[in-house]
């Protein structure tokens, strides 16, 4: 295209057509300038691209839950002169387990003291506890403490003592020097003694049974039934009768 501007004589006439020439080769000039940077922009813009993911990373946790993350940048190619941004995620991270790891046993709480042992006397309370908080898993150690507790507790009242028998006395001497006579023998209830309303022993405080000596009349010997008897005879021991209790 071309422009014909027509020149006037006139000194002012010729200096408004000197500016507006000059006023349309400054566009002119614009118009070449931005057709070609907007043509240097097209040929040299460049959007970024991402390059290939990486391998997933090793497990961030060498036991229990951990995660593993794969990367990408964007520098297939790498964006300029006002290219556009990469699109979309620049990581990826999945969860991985190892292995699970070993969890230790815990305590649980005391548990309240139980009853007392016994209604009488000095007896004990107990009180428990549990290795379940947690319990041990995947090779975890085992709780390390008393699992039971034990208290004194005391009554006001002291438990009834049934009383008991000693052991038996030796016999006592024969009663005769001839004949037959009777052999004493005793224990006690004291062993222990009854208590605090506690019962009586039950049964024999002493106990006799014959005894039997040999008389000699004229270097024979007799029984007091004037019976003679043999030594072996007169040896034996006569038999326990009766148990009498006083």
């Amino acid at each position: 295209m071309r422009l014909r501007i027509r020149e006037s004589k006139t000194p002012q006439n010729r200096r408004t057509t000197f500016y507006a020439k000059r006023k349309i080769a400054i566009i002119f000039s614009a118009c070449a300038l931005w057709s070609a940077a907007y043509l240097f922009y097209r040929i040299a813009r460049r959007d970024g691209g991402y390059s290939e993911w990486s391998n997933f990373s090793s497990c961030s946790a060498s036991c229990g839950r951990g995660t593993r993350t794969k990367t990408r940048t964007c520098t297939q190619p790498e964006p300029n002169f006002f290219g556009r941004p990469c699109v979309g995620a620049k990581s990826e991270t999945i969860t991985c387990l190892v292995r699970e790891c070993p969890v230790n046993g815990g305590f649980t709480d005391w548990s309240e003291f139980g009853s007392c042992s016994v209604s009488c006397g000095v007896g004990v309370r107990r009180r428990t506890r549990l290795c379940e908080k947690p319990k041990p898993r995947h090779g975890g150690l085992d709780c390390k403490g008393d699992t039971v507790e034990t208290a004194a507790c005391k009554f006001s009242v002291d438990c009834p003592v049934d009383g008991g028998f000693t052991e038996w006395s030796k016999f006592t001497t024969c009663s005769v020097t001839c004949g037959i006579g009777f052999q004493w023998r005793s224990r006690n209830c004291t062993n222990p003694a009854p208590k605090h309303g506690g019962k009586m022993c039950k049964g024999a405080i002493k106990e006799k049974h014959h005894c039997q000596i040999d008389c000699v009349f004229n270097g024979a010997k007799t029984t007091s039934a004037n019976k003679k008897v043999s030594t072996s005879a007169a040896a034996t021991e006569p038999p326990k009768e009766w148990i009498t209790q006083f």
